[in-house]
Protein backbone atom coordinates (compact mmCIF):
# COMPACT_ATOMS: atom_id res chain seq x y z
CA UNK A 1 0.00 0.00 0.00
CA UNK A 2 2.88 2.30 0.86
CA UNK A 3 4.56 1.55 -2.46
CA UNK A 4 1.39 2.42 -4.32
CA UNK A 5 1.12 5.72 -2.47
CA UNK A 6 4.74 6.57 -3.17
CA UNK A 7 4.35 5.65 -6.82
CA UNK A 8 1.20 7.76 -7.08
CA UNK A 9 2.97 10.65 -5.41
CA UNK A 10 5.90 10.45 -7.79
CA UNK A 11 3.53 10.47 -10.77
CA UNK A 12 1.72 13.55 -9.46
CA UNK A 13 4.99 15.32 -8.77
CA UNK A 14 6.24 14.47 -12.23
CA UNK A 15 3.05 15.77 -13.86
CA UNK A 16 3.21 18.95 -11.79
CA UNK A 17 6.82 19.51 -12.79
CA UNK A 18 5.90 19.07 -16.45
CA UNK A 19 3.12 21.64 -16.09
CA UNK A 20 5.57 24.09 -14.55
CA UNK A 21 8.01 23.57 -17.42
CA UNK A 22 5.28 24.00 -20.04
CA UNK A 23 4.00 27.11 -18.28
CA UNK A 24 7.46 28.59 -18.12
CA UNK A 25 8.04 27.89 -21.80
CA UNK A 26 4.72 29.52 -22.69
CA UNK A 27 5.57 32.63 -20.68
CA UNK A 28 8.97 32.88 -22.27
CA UNK A 29 7.44 32.32 -25.71
CA UNK A 30 5.07 35.25 -25.17
CA UNK A 31 7.91 37.66 -24.53
CA UNK A 32 10.58 38.07 -27.21
CA UNK A 33 14.19 37.82 -26.17
CA UNK A 34 15.87 41.21 -26.05
CA UNK A 35 19.01 39.77 -27.65
CA UNK A 36 17.05 38.74 -30.75
CA UNK A 37 15.42 42.17 -31.08
CA UNK A 38 18.72 43.97 -30.48
CA UNK A 39 20.50 41.96 -33.19
CA UNK A 40 17.65 42.60 -35.62
CA UNK A 41 17.78 46.35 -35.05
CA UNK A 42 21.53 46.42 -35.55
CA UNK A 43 21.15 44.53 -38.81
CA UNK A 44 18.35 46.67 -40.26
CA UNK A 45 18.90 50.20 -38.91
CA UNK A 46 22.12 51.81 -40.16
CA UNK A 47 22.54 54.11 -37.17
CA UNK A 48 22.00 51.24 -34.72
CA UNK A 49 24.96 49.18 -35.87
CA UNK A 50 27.45 50.82 -33.51
CA UNK A 51 25.12 52.01 -30.77
CA UNK A 52 25.50 50.64 -27.27
CA UNK A 53 22.06 49.36 -26.27
CA UNK A 54 21.83 48.85 -22.54
CA UNK A 55 18.04 48.76 -22.32
CA UNK A 56 16.81 45.94 -20.08
CA UNK A 57 13.41 45.36 -21.71
CA UNK A 58 12.20 44.99 -25.26
CA UNK A 59 9.67 47.83 -24.93
CA UNK A 60 12.27 50.29 -23.66
CA UNK A 61 14.52 49.27 -26.53
CA UNK A 62 11.77 49.86 -29.09
CA UNK A 63 10.90 53.19 -27.46
CA UNK A 64 14.43 54.31 -28.26
CA UNK A 65 13.64 53.93 -31.96
CA UNK A 66 10.09 55.26 -31.81
CA UNK A 67 8.57 55.88 -35.22
CA UNK A 68 10.92 53.47 -36.97
CA UNK A 69 10.07 50.23 -35.18
CA UNK A 70 6.63 48.99 -34.17
CA UNK A 71 4.69 45.85 -33.51
CA UNK A 72 2.37 44.81 -36.32
CA UNK A 73 -1.12 45.20 -34.94
CA UNK A 74 -4.57 45.37 -36.42
CA UNK A 75 -5.49 48.88 -37.53
CA UNK A 76 -9.17 48.07 -37.52
CA UNK A 77 -11.17 51.11 -36.54
CA UNK A 78 -8.30 53.57 -36.88
CA UNK A 79 -9.73 55.11 -40.01
CA UNK A 80 -13.39 54.14 -39.85
CA UNK A 81 -14.99 57.56 -39.74
CA UNK A 82 -17.60 56.43 -42.23
CA UNK A 83 -17.85 52.72 -42.94
CA UNK A 84 -20.94 53.23 -45.10
CA UNK A 85 -19.39 56.05 -47.16
CA UNK A 86 -15.61 55.54 -47.10
CA UNK A 87 -15.14 58.29 -49.70
CA UNK A 88 -16.90 61.47 -48.57
CA UNK A 89 -16.85 64.35 -51.04
CA UNK A 90 -18.84 67.55 -51.07
CA UNK A 91 -18.82 71.30 -51.68
CA UNK A 92 -18.69 73.86 -48.90
CA UNK A 93 -20.42 77.15 -49.71
CA UNK A 94 -20.45 76.03 -53.32
CA UNK A 95 -16.83 77.24 -53.54
CA UNK A 96 -14.63 74.80 -51.62
CA UNK A 97 -14.18 71.16 -52.56
CA UNK A 98 -13.75 68.61 -49.78
CA UNK A 99 -12.77 64.95 -49.86
CA UNK A 100 -11.99 62.40 -47.15
CA UNK A 101 -10.67 59.02 -48.42
CA UNK A 102 -10.91 56.99 -45.21
CA UNK A 103 -9.56 53.88 -46.96
CA UNK A 104 -6.56 55.46 -48.56
CA UNK A 105 -4.99 52.67 -50.62
CA UNK A 106 -8.30 51.24 -51.83
CA UNK A 107 -9.79 54.62 -52.82
CA UNK A 108 -6.78 56.48 -54.19
CA UNK A 109 -7.75 55.72 -57.78
CA UNK A 110 -11.23 57.21 -57.22
CA UNK A 111 -10.09 60.46 -55.60
CA UNK A 112 -8.97 62.31 -58.78
CA UNK A 113 -12.22 61.53 -60.61
CA UNK A 114 -14.36 62.57 -57.65
CA UNK A 115 -12.51 65.87 -57.34
CA UNK A 116 -12.73 66.59 -61.07
CA UNK A 117 -16.49 66.06 -60.87
CA UNK A 118 -16.67 68.56 -58.00
CA UNK A 119 -14.39 71.05 -59.73
CA UNK A 120 -15.25 71.21 -63.44
CA UNK A 121 -13.38 73.54 -65.76
CA UNK A 122 -14.25 77.23 -65.24
CA UNK A 123 -16.35 76.44 -62.17
CA UNK A 124 -16.79 78.76 -59.20
CA UNK A 125 -14.77 76.46 -56.90
CA UNK A 126 -11.78 78.41 -55.61
CA UNK A 127 -10.13 76.05 -53.10
CA UNK A 128 -10.13 72.54 -51.72
CA UNK A 129 -9.55 70.41 -48.64
CA UNK A 130 -8.15 66.89 -48.60
CA UNK A 131 -8.86 65.45 -45.18
CA UNK A 132 -6.23 62.90 -44.12
CA UNK A 133 -7.20 62.70 -40.47
CA UNK A 134 -7.54 59.11 -39.21
CA UNK A 135 -6.32 57.89 -42.60
CA UNK A 136 -3.77 55.09 -42.85
CA UNK A 137 -1.97 53.82 -45.94
CA UNK A 138 0.91 51.53 -46.82
CA UNK A 139 1.10 51.95 -50.60
CA UNK A 140 3.15 54.99 -51.61
CA UNK A 141 1.78 54.82 -55.15
CA UNK A 142 -1.57 55.89 -53.67
CA UNK A 143 -0.01 59.13 -52.44
CA UNK A 144 1.59 59.74 -55.83
CA UNK A 145 -1.69 59.10 -57.66
CA UNK A 146 -3.55 61.70 -55.61
CA UNK A 147 -0.69 64.21 -55.68
CA UNK A 148 -0.61 63.98 -59.48
CA UNK A 149 -4.19 65.24 -59.54
CA UNK A 150 -3.47 68.27 -57.35
CA UNK A 151 -0.04 69.62 -58.35
CA UNK A 152 -0.26 72.08 -61.23
CA UNK A 153 3.22 71.74 -62.70
CA UNK A 154 5.56 68.92 -63.52
CA UNK A 155 8.05 68.69 -60.65
CA UNK A 156 9.72 66.08 -58.40
CA UNK A 157 7.30 64.81 -55.78
CA UNK A 158 8.24 61.77 -53.74
CA UNK A 159 10.72 58.91 -53.47
CA UNK A 160 9.33 55.89 -51.66
CA UNK A 161 12.30 53.63 -52.18
CA UNK A 162 12.07 52.99 -55.91
CA UNK A 163 13.32 56.32 -57.23
CA UNK A 164 12.06 59.88 -57.32
CA UNK A 165 8.70 60.28 -59.06
CA UNK A 166 7.57 63.48 -60.79
CA UNK A 167 4.09 64.95 -60.99
CA UNK A 168 2.37 64.95 -64.36
CA UNK A 169 0.75 68.39 -64.03
CA UNK A 170 -2.91 69.05 -63.22
CA UNK A 171 -4.12 72.30 -64.88
CA UNK A 172 -7.65 72.19 -63.40
CA UNK A 173 -7.28 71.07 -59.79
CA UNK A 174 -3.77 72.46 -59.47
CA UNK A 175 -4.80 76.03 -60.24
CA UNK A 176 -6.38 76.56 -56.81
CA UNK A 177 -5.03 76.42 -53.24
CA UNK A 178 -5.47 73.32 -51.10
CA UNK A 179 -5.49 72.50 -47.40
CA UNK A 180 -4.36 69.10 -46.09
CA UNK A 181 -5.86 68.21 -42.70
CA UNK A 182 -3.76 65.82 -40.59
CA UNK A 183 -3.58 64.52 -37.02
CA UNK A 184 -1.80 61.94 -34.87
CA UNK A 185 -3.69 59.13 -36.61
CA UNK A 186 -2.47 60.13 -40.09
CA UNK A 187 -0.10 57.26 -40.81
CA UNK A 188 2.12 56.06 -43.65
CA UNK A 189 1.59 57.14 -47.24
CA UNK A 190 -0.97 59.87 -46.32
CA UNK A 191 1.87 61.55 -44.41
CA UNK A 192 3.97 61.47 -47.58
CA UNK A 193 1.09 62.98 -49.54
CA UNK A 194 0.66 65.90 -47.11
CA UNK A 195 4.40 66.64 -47.08
CA UNK A 196 4.70 66.38 -50.87
CA UNK A 197 1.76 68.73 -51.47
CA UNK A 198 3.26 71.26 -49.10
CA UNK A 199 6.70 71.19 -50.69
CA UNK A 200 5.19 71.47 -54.15
CA UNK A 201 3.52 74.71 -53.05
CA UNK A 202 0.07 73.20 -53.48
CA UNK A 203 -1.23 72.85 -49.93
CA UNK A 204 -1.00 74.22 -46.41
CA UNK A 205 -0.94 71.50 -43.74
CA UNK A 206 -3.30 72.09 -40.80
CA UNK A 207 -3.86 70.00 -37.68
CA UNK A 208 -1.53 68.00 -35.44
CA UNK A 209 1.82 66.30 -36.02
CA UNK A 210 1.38 63.00 -37.85
CA UNK A 211 2.36 59.53 -36.61
CA UNK A 212 5.80 59.36 -38.25
CA UNK A 213 5.26 56.18 -40.28
CA UNK A 214 6.15 57.64 -43.68
CA UNK A 215 8.77 55.08 -44.61
CA UNK A 216 9.30 51.80 -46.40
CA UNK A 217 8.69 49.17 -43.71
CA UNK A 218 9.71 45.52 -43.68
CA UNK A 219 8.14 42.94 -41.42
CA UNK A 220 10.21 40.42 -39.45
CA UNK A 221 8.73 37.44 -37.59
CA UNK A 222 10.41 36.70 -34.27
CA UNK A 223 10.86 33.27 -32.68
CA UNK A 224 7.83 33.98 -30.51
CA UNK A 225 5.66 34.34 -33.62
CA UNK A 226 5.23 38.08 -33.10
CA UNK A 227 5.91 40.39 -36.02
CA UNK A 228 8.10 43.46 -35.81
CA UNK A 229 7.89 46.14 -38.51
CA UNK A 230 11.07 48.14 -39.14
CA UNK A 231 11.45 51.27 -41.27
CA UNK A 232 14.32 50.35 -43.53
CA UNK A 233 14.14 53.57 -45.58
CA UNK A 234 12.22 56.84 -45.00
CA UNK A 235 10.26 58.54 -47.75
CA UNK A 236 12.12 61.40 -49.42
CA UNK A 237 10.63 64.55 -50.87
CA UNK A 238 11.41 66.11 -54.23
CA UNK A 239 14.37 68.04 -52.81
CA UNK A 240 15.90 64.87 -51.38
CA UNK A 241 14.94 65.64 -47.78
CA UNK A 242 13.80 62.65 -45.73
CA UNK A 243 10.48 62.82 -43.91
CA UNK A 244 11.11 63.05 -40.16
CA UNK A 245 10.59 59.95 -38.03
CA UNK A 246 8.75 62.11 -35.50
CA UNK A 247 6.04 62.86 -38.04
CA UNK A 248 5.09 65.71 -40.36
CA UNK A 249 4.65 68.95 -38.42
CA UNK A 250 1.67 71.09 -39.55
CA UNK A 251 2.03 74.65 -40.80
CA UNK A 252 -0.91 75.62 -38.60
CA UNK A 253 -1.25 73.60 -35.40
CA UNK A 254 -4.72 72.86 -34.08
CA UNK A 255 -4.79 71.11 -30.71
CA UNK A 256 -7.81 68.84 -30.39
CA UNK A 257 -8.44 65.71 -28.40
CA UNK A 258 -8.35 62.88 -31.01
CA UNK A 259 -11.51 61.21 -29.75
CA UNK A 260 -13.44 64.48 -29.78
CA UNK A 261 -12.15 65.14 -33.28
CA UNK A 262 -13.28 61.70 -34.42
CA UNK A 263 -16.76 62.27 -33.00
CA UNK A 264 -16.99 65.73 -34.58
CA UNK A 265 -16.03 64.37 -38.00
CA UNK A 266 -18.45 61.48 -37.75
CA UNK A 267 -21.22 63.83 -36.66
CA UNK A 268 -21.21 66.12 -39.69
CA UNK A 269 -20.04 63.44 -42.16
CA UNK A 270 -23.14 61.38 -41.37
CA UNK A 271 -25.52 64.33 -41.32
CA UNK A 272 -28.07 64.80 -44.08
CA UNK A 273 -26.82 68.28 -44.93
CA UNK A 274 -23.55 69.99 -45.62
CA UNK A 275 -22.36 71.67 -42.41
CA UNK A 276 -21.78 74.97 -44.19
CA UNK A 277 -23.64 75.25 -47.47
CA UNK A 278 -26.60 72.92 -47.02
CA UNK A 279 -25.59 70.82 -50.02
CA UNK A 280 -26.37 67.18 -49.29
CA UNK A 281 -23.46 64.82 -48.75
CA UNK A 282 -22.50 62.48 -51.53
CA UNK A 283 -19.98 59.70 -51.86
CA UNK A 284 -19.94 60.34 -55.60
CA UNK A 285 -20.69 63.88 -56.80
CA UNK A 286 -23.83 64.16 -58.86
CA UNK A 287 -23.67 65.06 -62.54
CA UNK A 288 -25.59 68.26 -61.90
CA UNK A 289 -22.70 69.70 -59.94
CA UNK A 290 -20.24 69.01 -62.72
CA UNK A 291 -22.40 70.05 -65.65
CA UNK A 292 -23.41 73.60 -64.78
CA UNK A 293 -21.72 76.80 -63.78
CA UNK A 294 -24.87 78.40 -62.47
CA UNK A 295 -25.06 79.04 -58.72
CA UNK A 296 -26.93 76.20 -57.05
CA UNK A 297 -30.13 76.95 -55.14
CA UNK A 298 -29.39 76.35 -51.49
CA UNK A 299 -31.80 75.38 -48.74
CA UNK A 300 -32.79 78.21 -46.41
CA UNK A 301 -32.49 77.88 -42.67
CA UNK A 302 -34.20 79.88 -39.92
CA UNK A 303 -31.46 82.54 -39.88
CA UNK A 304 -31.90 83.04 -43.64
CA UNK A 305 -35.67 83.49 -43.33
CA UNK A 306 -35.39 85.99 -40.46
CA UNK A 307 -32.77 88.04 -42.32
CA UNK A 308 -34.77 88.02 -45.57
CA UNK A 309 -37.96 89.03 -43.77
CA UNK A 310 -36.17 92.04 -42.30
CA UNK A 311 -34.79 92.98 -45.71
CA UNK A 312 -38.14 92.52 -47.46
CA UNK A 313 -36.90 89.74 -49.76
CA UNK A 314 -38.84 86.74 -51.06
CA UNK A 315 -37.31 83.38 -50.08
CA UNK A 316 -38.34 81.69 -53.32
CA UNK A 317 -36.24 84.17 -55.33
CA UNK A 318 -33.09 83.96 -53.22
CA UNK A 319 -30.68 81.72 -55.12
CA UNK A 320 -27.37 83.50 -54.63
CA UNK A 321 -24.53 82.52 -52.33
CA UNK A 322 -25.05 82.95 -48.58
CA UNK A 323 -24.20 86.28 -47.05
CA UNK A 324 -21.17 86.67 -44.81
CA UNK A 325 -23.48 87.02 -41.82
CA UNK A 326 -25.28 83.72 -42.45
CA UNK A 327 -22.07 81.87 -43.31
CA UNK A 328 -20.40 82.98 -40.09
CA UNK A 329 -23.38 81.81 -38.05
CA UNK A 330 -23.34 78.40 -39.68
CA UNK A 331 -19.61 78.02 -39.16
CA UNK A 332 -20.20 78.61 -35.44
CA UNK A 333 -22.63 75.67 -35.45
CA UNK A 334 -19.76 73.39 -36.49
CA UNK A 335 -17.00 74.80 -34.32
CA UNK A 336 -16.70 71.31 -32.80
CA UNK A 337 -14.38 70.50 -35.71
CA UNK A 338 -11.82 73.30 -35.34
CA UNK A 339 -9.30 71.94 -37.85
CA UNK A 340 -11.94 71.92 -40.59
CA UNK A 341 -13.12 75.39 -39.60
CA UNK A 342 -9.54 76.69 -39.67
CA UNK A 343 -9.00 75.22 -43.14
CA UNK A 344 -12.16 76.81 -44.50
CA UNK A 345 -11.22 80.17 -42.96
CA UNK A 346 -7.84 80.03 -44.69
CA UNK A 347 -9.36 79.20 -48.07
CA UNK A 348 -11.90 81.99 -47.70
CA UNK A 349 -9.14 84.48 -46.91
CA UNK A 350 -7.12 83.35 -49.92
CA UNK A 351 -10.19 83.68 -52.13
CA UNK A 352 -10.67 87.27 -50.97
CA UNK A 353 -7.01 88.12 -51.56
CA UNK A 354 -7.13 86.69 -55.07
CA UNK A 355 -10.17 88.78 -55.91
CA UNK A 356 -8.39 92.02 -55.02
CA UNK A 357 -6.76 93.41 -58.14
CA UNK A 358 -3.66 95.55 -57.55
CA UNK A 359 -3.90 99.12 -58.79
CA UNK A 360 -1.60 100.12 -61.66
CA UNK A 361 1.81 101.17 -60.44
CA UNK A 362 2.25 104.89 -60.61
CA UNK A 363 5.01 106.18 -62.81
CA UNK A 364 8.11 107.41 -61.06
CA UNK A 365 9.06 109.68 -63.89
Amino acid sequence: MTLNNNSRCRRWCGAFACLLLVGASLVSAAEPQIEEVRDLLRAELPDAKTLEMKESTVESLLARFAGRVRWVESEKGSNQISAASPLVSRLFDGRFAYIHPSRFDALASEVPGSLRALVPTNSGVVGGIIDLRFVTGRDCSSALRIANALVAEKKPLLDCGDGLKDSEGAPVLGRMPWVALVNQATKGSPEGLAAALRQAGTAVVIGARTAGHAATFREFTLKTGQTLSIATRPYRLGDGQSLPTLGVAPDVEVKVDPEQERLAMAGWAHSDSNPISGVGKTARPSASIASTNRPARRRLNEADLVRMQREGKRPDLEVGPPSAEVTAARVEDYASDPALARGLDLLKALAIVRQVKPSPASSLE
